[in-house]
């Protein structure tokens, strides 16, 4: 499955999109940004823990290179209680909890 949102300007002019692809369980697997002629700016692509929780977003430019990647992590009620952004190489780049 695929869903669109459209981004506009104040005379409703589309700047760009992001197009979401969802996995079998029906969460984001990929999110494709476009820009207004419909070329590709960059995409990310999600994965999930066994209880569905988002752990990590890796971060690609138009090109397909990564350009880095979240984590993180969450507590037995649900709630994200870490984060951390690296690099493309896996350099730590920022740590909160």
């Amino acid at each position: 499955e695929k869903k669109r949102q459209a981004y506009y300007d104040e005379r409703n002019n589309i700047q760009s999109y992001d197009e979401f692809k969802y996995n079998s369980e029906g969460k984001i697997a990929k999110l494709e940004s476009f820009d207004n002629m419909g070329n590709l700016m960059g995409y990310r692509e999600y994965e999930y823990d066994l209880t569905g929780y988002p752990i990590k977003e890796k971060n690609y430019d138009e090109k397909g290179k990564l350009q880095g990647y979240f984590e993180y992590g969450f507590n037995s009620d649900g709630n994200r209680i870490w984060g951390k952004s690296y690099d493309a190489s896996g350099k730590l780049l920022n740590y909160w909890e």
